[in-house]
């Protein structure tokens, strides 16, 4: 499938997303990023939890 074609496609999709990678290379980046940034919450979502004001 062509990056036109795909973009054709999701443009006329009843429920578009806001981004459409195109290609291997752009998932893969993608994927990595959001793994990482994972990873990164992960490390601190304890702490960050932590500061939630208790519920009245």
């Amino acid at each position: 499938m062509l990056a036109v074609e795909a973009i054709v496609e999701t443009v006329r999709a009843e429920s578009a997303p806001l981004r459409l990678p195109l290609g291997q290379q752009s998932v893969e980046r993608i994927r990595a990023k959001l793994t990482k940034q994972l990873a990164d919450l992960d490390a601190v979502q304890e702490r960050a939890l932590a500061t939630d004001r208790p519920a009245e």
